[in-house]
Parts: structure tokens; C-alpha cells; sequence
């Protein structure tokens, strides 16, 4: 299993690398901080979460349910928030924020599985793709998408402009 080979758990953050980046963890279906007999056949059965070792190069706190993508021009994986005013390709967002990091350090954000994505100003709406937000930096929107769009996940329930919304997503920044 490959959390054998990672230093820490993928709860920690810190100021000191102890992983390589862009290092994966599988999170097994029914594992995790979210585990909980009592509700096995909800939050156990949403499958497997796969996280991804990153460095916070963006000068701002990555929150919970941050859009994180590659900082412009790097081949590693020091990630920064997406930005509205700059629209970027879905192949560039890395994962979600699933626990606060600061600037400058290091943590594991979800590459794909189950997150909580932070919705942008005009909210997310269930069943719909998500793309990069165009209001707030940092957030998603949902769309209906066309023959030629794409999304990095799916909205599994609604959400206000500002909240989080439990999603399904697939990064490949």
C-alpha cells in the first residue's frame, strides 16, 4: 500500500519537505479521516481518494476546498489558488485543499475521489461539471457542458457562492 511510503500523514502539514512532490497516496474506500462505522454505506462507500504531495508557492494560504493548479511555469509541484482573472486550462489544477495550508509550506491535497470544493460567486449546481472559478480566486463554478468543454469533477450537491460543496473530481495537473 502506499502509505507505506510516505513520510507523515496526509492530515500534515509543514514547513519542511518530507516527501517529494507530487508523491501519491491511495486512500482505500472505507479509510480516512472521514471513517465512521456508524455510517458505513455514506462516507464509506464514496470510494477511494487519491492525494497528492505539493509545495504552497502562491503567497496566500491555500483554505479547505481551495482550487489549487501548477504555479505558471514550473515543472514541480509547488501549486498556487486559481485565479479568475486568468483562466486556466483544466489540465492545470492539481487537486483540492483539504485542510488549510500556508504559504510557504508543504501538505497533500486530493487529486481525485471525493472533496469539498469551495464554490464561486454564483454557486455550484448538483450533477453539473466543474471548472475554474471566474469570480474568486481559489473557487469552482459548474457548468452544462458542451460537445468541446471540459471539467475537472462533478458537483454531487449544490451550493451558495462561498460554500463548500461535496464533488467528485479527477485532476491531471
Amino acid at each position: 500500500m502506499l502509505s507505506d511510503l510516505i513520510v507523515g500523514s496526509v492530515t500534515e502539514v509543514d514547513l519542511v519537505q518530507r516527501n517529494a512532490l507530487g508523491s501519491l497516496y491511495v486512500e482505500p474506500a472505507g479509510f480516512g479521516s472521514d471513517r465512521d462505522p456508524a455510517v458505513l454505506g455514506s462516507k464509506a462507500d464514496r470510494g477511494s481518494r487519491t492525494w497528492i504531495y505539493v509545495y504552497n508557492d502562491s503567497g496566500v494560504s491555500l483554505v479547505r476546498g481551495s482550487v489549487c493548479v501548477r504555479k505558471a511555469a514550473t515543472q514541480t509541484y509547488n501549486v498556487r489558488k486559481s485565479t479568475f482573472a486568468t483562466p486556466q486550462n483544466v489540465n492545470m489544477v492539481v487537486g483540492i485543499a483539504d485542510a488549510t495550508i500556508a504559504t510557504a509550506s508543504y501538505g497533500w491535497i486530493i487529486r481525485q475521489g471525493v472533496a469539498e470544493v469551495l464554490a464561486d460567486a454564483g454557486g455550484l449546481t448538483v450533477d453539473q461539471a466543474i471548472v475554474v472559478g471566474n469570480g474568486a480566486d481559489g473557487t469552482a463554478d459548474t457548468i452544462a457542458l458542451a460537445a468541446t468543454t471540459t471539467g475537472f469533477g462533478f458537483a454531487t450537491e449544490a451550493a451558495l457562492g462561498g460554500a463548500l460543496a461535496t464533488c467528485w473530481v479527477s485532476c491531471q495537473g
